[in-house]
């Protein structure tokens, strides 16, 4: 059977595929994809079936909790992470204004998604970006991944999960994760490359390995010079790999290193 129907192409109309030939393929895929649903779609259910039972457990805490509890934390929140009693009071009176619109139990089953997917992509997230930074090799390869991932929409990725587990939270879930995983891949890999090669001797000076820190000394010959030590808030190895690996990341305070790394103390 012919794969092109000469008999169809103009100037201004390509060669296409014969409408038998692409009955057929249209059959074989949805044959494929109906036996792979039918042999795995219960295997694929229970082994979502525990992620699916923590988020209904989260959801139901955050709703049986009393709301100035739930304000109470969100506002802490808010000025732990951004140190401003504007964006306190903001985020309080949106909360409440949500709690007027009758739209708390809603908003709690949101956050629940939310702060669950959150948790999540870091623990996948971060461990990947390491791998990243401690390989080229690694690097080249998933990078191409994370390219598609995050040009693709969201909504593009509901459809076979949607088929296969049907509408519910976790599609969403999944959707959301897929989305929100490669800025902290990227991130992660990009915190430790950027990392200053004197940082890294000092680290490995007091005593933590490489292994430790998620990054190994070659690969910063070209990195950005001024390195970031941060201040004194721990013990001398520990507090220096800290420094020397994780600060780029999560954008802790600093201080500049010096030449001979004299106004850097972890003692």
């Amino acid at each position: 059977m012919a794969l092109i129907d000469w008999s169809k192409i103009t100037l201004t109309d390509p060669p296409q595929m014969p409408r038998e030939v692409l009955r057929e393929l249209k059959k074989g895929i949805d044959g494929t994809f109906r036996e792979f649903s039918r042999g795995y779609g219960e295997a694929i259910e229970n082994f979502f079936h525990p992620l699916l039972m923590f988020l209904k457990w989260f959801q139901d805490l955050l709703i049986e909790t009393p709301w100035p509890l739930i304000l109470v934390i969100l506002g802490a929140l808010s000025w732990w992470g951004s140190r401003s009693w504007k964006m306190v009071v903001g985020t309080v009176v949106a909360f409440l204004f949500i709690g007027w619109l009758d739209m708390w139990e809603d908003t709690m089953a949101t956050l629940a998604i939310v702060s669950v997917a959150t948790l999540l992509c870091i623990a996948i997230g971060i461990p990947i970006g390491i791998l990243m930074a401690r390989s080229d090799r690694v690097q080249a390869m998933i990078l191409p991944v994370l390219d598609i991932m995050q040009t693709i929409p969201s909504f593009v990725y509901l459809i076979p999960v949607v088929m296969l587990l049907g509408i519910g939270k976790v599609p969403g879930l999944l959707a959301v994760m897929i989305y929100a995983i490669p800025p902290i891949v990227r991130l992660t890999n990009l915190g430790i490359r950027l990392v200053d090669k004197e940082v890294l001797e000092a680290a490995d000076a007091f005593g933590a390995s490489e292994y430790f820190c998620g990054c190994e000394p070659n690969h910063y010959d070209g990195a950005v010079d001024g390195g970031n030590c941060g201040d004194d808030r721990g013990p001398g190895p520990w507090r220096a790999s800290f420094a020397g690996c994780f600060e780029p990341i999560f954008g802790a305070r600093r201080n500049e290193w010096s030449s001979d790394c004299g106004d850097c103390h972890y003692l």
